[in-house]
């Protein structure tokens, strides 16, 4: 993809949306510039996130209203142990006294 783009009085030079969409640039993203054989390369500088601003960042979560499915241990034909005791399963309905 080629495009023509225009630097203006200050030096600055705007990326057309398309690009920013496609490359998830955002207001205040930083790249770095590298100057290469017959031009410049512009490339998104890659950010290092904490763990504490992704978590900030992430929606709120509520746990009791969430449905965990257990899939390595998912039988179709049993249905979903929502609450997650496995009850109403044949193991757990056999009276827990007889051998």
């Amino acid at each position: 993809m080629e495009m023509v783009i225009k630097i203006d009085k200050q030096g600055r030079l705007v990326l057309p949306k398309e690009l920013r969409d496609k490359y998830r640039l955002t207001q205040d993203a930083e790249l770095v510039v590298t100057e290469v054989e017959g031009g410049i390369k512009l490339s998104p500088k890659k950010v290092k996130k904490s763990l504490r601003a992704i978590f900030d960042a992430a929606p709120s979560f509520d746990p009791e209203k969430a449905l965990v499915i257990d899939v390595a241990n998912y039988d179709e034909n049993a249905g979903i142990d929502v609450d997650g005791d496995d009850a109403g399963t044949a193991e757990k309905d056999e009276d827990p006294d007889k051998p």
